[in-house]
C-alpha cells in the first residue's frame, strides 16, 4: 500500500499538517511575500501574528479594546458637524456626569443578622463551567478568521 505524504509547514517551532486552518494561513503569507504583496516575515513569528499579517494584506483592520469600552461610538471619530435631535437617542454625555454612591444600609436593616447581609451562593459547577465556555468562545480566533479568507480567496 502506498501512503500518500501529508504536506507540512515548520513556523515557530510548530510543525503545520496540511488542510489545518494554521497551514493554510502560513502558506498564504509565504505566498503573498513571495509575491511581494507583504514584507517577509519572521519564523519566528506566532501564527496570531502571521494571521493578522495576512488580514492585514488582504485590508482588513483590527482594532483592540474599543469593544470594551461602554460608551464608544463612531461618532467620536465623525467630522460631520450636522447635529440630528431625537429624543428616542440616548445622549451618554448628558448622563456622563452621574456616578455610583454608596448608601448607608445599617439604617435600613439595622438587625446584622438579617437575610440581608448574608451573601448569595456561587454559581454551581455547571453554570462556571458554561460562562467559562462562552467567555472562551467570545475571544477572537484570527486564525480561523484569517484561513476562512484564505480558502474564500483561493478558491
Amino acid at each position: 500500500m502506498i501512503k500518500k505524504k501529508t504536506q507540512t509547514l515548520k513556523q515557530n517551532g510548530i510543525t503545520l499538517t496540511q488542510g489545518s486552518s494554521a497551514f493554510k494561513v502560513v502558506g498564504q503569507s509565504r505566498w503573498l511575500s513571495q509575491k511581494g504583496l507583504t514584507p517577509r516575515l519572521s519564523p519566528q513569528l506566532s501564527i496570531d501574528d502571521i494571521s493578522q499579517a495576512v488580514l492585514q494584506s488582504y485590508g482588513c483592520s483590527l482594532v483592540y479594546g474599543v469593544e470594551n469600552k461602554t460608551d464608544y461610538s463612531l461618532i467620536e471619530t465623525q467630522t460631520d458637524k450636522e447635529e440630528v435631535q431625537n429624543e428616542n437617542i440616548f445622549d451618554s454625555s448628558a448622563y456622563s456626569n452621574l456616578s455610583n454612591q454608596n448608601i448607608e444600609a445599617m439604617d435600613k436593616f439595622p438587625n446584622k443578622d438579617d437575610p440581608f447581609y448574608d451573601l448569595d451562593d456561587g454559581l454551581t459547577q455547571k453554570m462556571q463551567q458554561k460562562r467559562n465556555r462562552t467567555v472562551k468562545r467570545s475571544e477572537l480566533d484570527l486564525v480561523e478568521l484569517a484561513a476562512a479568507l484564505v480558502t474564500l480567496n483561493t478558491t
